[in-house]
């Protein structure tokens, strides 16, 4: 999770990046703060979709 969340911070603070990246971001602070997401079904997917997704750019921009 730490890895994921030094993705997000970076690629947040770089700018330019998408609504997924965002909402992926927050999710991930709230979690790291403690709180939870009490997601549906739906909102897992959903979940699933922008973790492979930040996976993806974590591994385009060289994190493994």
């Amino acid at each position: 999770m730490t890895r994921g969340a030094l993705a997000l911070d970076t690629l947040v603070n770089r700018g330019g990046v998408d609504r997924d990246i965002l909402d992926a971001a927050a999710g991930l602070k709230r979690v790291a703060e403690g709180g939870t997401l009490d997601l549906d079904e739906s909102g897992r997917r959903r979940a699933k979709y922008l973790a492979d997704h930040v996976r993806a750019i974590a591994h385009e921009h060289g994190s493994p």
